[in-house]
């Protein structure tokens, strides 16, 4: 990228973003890019999601009940309905919600690009809901793909 602009910022990985989400781009900067790992995203923290209430992991499998401000009950709510598709009605997602500072981040991403996206879009998997929630927030969304796939 530095070699194309000299006007962004590149942070690399999620340790450098966590530093530097809360502040503006630095010096000469006018733009910023977060290079993430797919990996680092995947393991972003996570919370069962169940009609409205926050667990440590699914009940069936001894998750305990978790209690957080209206505000971020508010937040997993959102990204919950974001990726839901049931029959049932948008109220009624069960599922994993994300709570790290890529999926909830401090200002909206402007543009999120996944690369190999084929490798990630698997349907029913848990990459495509963590995705999805990732992307919840930006205003653009770029899928990049080398590879041939329905």
């Amino acid at each position: 990228i530095e070699k194309f602009t000299d006007d962004i910022e590149v942070l690399i990985g999620r340790t450098e973003y966590n530093r530097k989400a809360t502040l503006p781009p630095e010096g000469r900067y006018s733009h910023r890019v977060v290079l993430v790992d797919v990996e680092a995203v995947m393991n972003e923290k996570k919370y069962w999601y169940d009609f409205r209430r926050i667990f440590s992991g699914p009940p069936n499998r001894n998750g305990y009940r978790i209690n957080k401000p209206l505000a971020k009950m508010e937040a997993y709510k959102k990204a919950a309905l974001f990726c839901v598709k049931s029959p049932r009605g948008p109220c009624s997602y069960e599922g994993w919600v994300y709570d790290g500072p890529l999926h909830m981040p401090f200002r909206p991403w402007r543009r999120v690009v996944f690369d190999e996206i084929q490798d990630l879009v698997s349907e029913g998997t848990e990459s495509q809901k963590n995705l999805l929630q990732l992307s919840r927030t930006a205003k653009n969304v770029w899928l990049l793909s080398a590879t041939p796939f329905p």
